[in-house]
């Protein structure tokens, strides 16, 4: 059976570049108490840098949720807009060829959105089909990977392009508590945009599958509530466990319906959320140590971007592990209310 492709991939990052420990001095430290274990959160992170649409300095002041959001709006539309561009010059594609559009956040919100926008600022058509992904968190990359796969597989000529933006750190909270100072230690921002169709010169990855798993009965470990000074983020301590705990039979199914086992996988691609979460379901899926080097690497250098993230390990993927034809990679990711998704792509 064919499947849609990636056909390309674009990523992008705002123009501020920090260290973990320059982040750690700017954005925190000006608001700590007697917390001192947060410095050594920070160091344990697996981070060496982050990306920020602000300098640090932006935190040093209260920012209400308007500010927040009128920042949010006004970089991520350039920086949305140059990302898209680079995953169509990379499918080697021209605006007019997308059929629909996708766009993906958590972090900001405002109508009209960034898909007329940028859309406009592109020059796609006027008769695009537009959806928007919003409130879903670090998986919300899946649910825009699927959306594309089904227009494409309906309509075999047209093209889709989904495009990921998320400022995380526009939320920073000014507050000492341990959840807090976790948290902080780990989101960046960053954009990632994919174009999805048929081109069977193309060598980019088939999207042959994709699994959910919602767990209903665990929605206070993981969420983002919308507050007058940002979002706030609540993450457990209990994430790691509950999710590993899981992860065995929801990748044992994902592969069991196309015929495979763990071992028939190459490439294991999962969203860099913090190093226990990793290591937790590295030991439950039997993993080789270093069959997530393309996540802790994505991790090292660019944080936690929520949703864009999982594309950065992606592309990580194929630069540095240069998949054949034939391979297959799972990725993995989660997010709010520990909702679990997967793809299953073969080249």
């Amino acid at each position: 059976m064919k499947h849609p492709k990636i056909l390309g991939l674009g990523l992008g990052v705002p123009s501020f570049e920090y260290t973990q420990s320059e982040i750690y001095e700017r954005f925190l430290q000006p608001h700590l108490g007697t917390n001192r274990r947060a410095r050594v959160l920070f160091q344990r992170a697996g981070i060496q840098r982050r990306f920020t649409a602000t300098a640090g300095e932006y935190h040093n002041t209260f920012r209400g949720t308007e500010e927040r959001n009128l920042t949010f709006m006004r970089e991520a539309l350039p920086l949305g807009a140059q990302t898209a561009q680079r995953a169509l010059s990379a499918a080697q594609r021209v605006p007019r060829d997308i059929d629909q559009f996708s766009v993906i956040s958590c972090t900001g919100y405002d109508l009209p959105f960034l898909d007329l926008q940028i859309a406009g600022q592109l020059g796609l058509r006027r008769d695009l089909r537009r959806t928007c992904i919003l409130g879903m968190g670090c998986y919300a990359a899946f649910p825009g990977l699927v959306r594309a796969r089904d227009v494409v597989m309906a309509n075999p000529k047209h093209h889709a392009l989904m495009l990921s933006v998320e400022l995380c750190s526009l939320h920073f909270q000014p507050s000492d508590d341990t959840e807090n100072v976790i948290v902080s230690a780990l989101f960046g921002d960053g954009a990632a945009a994919a174009v999805i169709g048929y081109d069977e010169e193309n060598a980019g990855p088939m999207l042959v599958d994709s699994l959910t798993r919602c767990e209903y009965n665990t929605l206070e470990h993981m969420a983002f509530h919308l507050t007058d000074h940002g979002m706030k983020m609540v993450l457990s301590a209990y994430v790691p466990e509950i999710l590993g705990a899981n992860i065995e039979q929801f990748v044992d199914d994902l592969l069991a319906r196309n015929d495979l086992k763990r071992a028939d996988v190459r490439f294991w691609g999962l969203h860099p959320g913090g190093l226990k979460i990793m290591q937790h379901i590295e030991r439950r899926l039997e993993l080789e140590p270093d069959d997530l080097k393309y996540s802790r690497a994505v991790l090292k250098q660019y944080g936690n971007m929520s949703s864009a993230t999982i594309l950065f390990v992606l592309d990580e993927m194929i630069r540095c592990g240069k998949p054949e034809k034939g391979d297959y990679a799972v990725l993995l990711a989660f997010g709010p209310g520990l909702t679990m998704e997967s793809c299953l792509l073969r080249w």
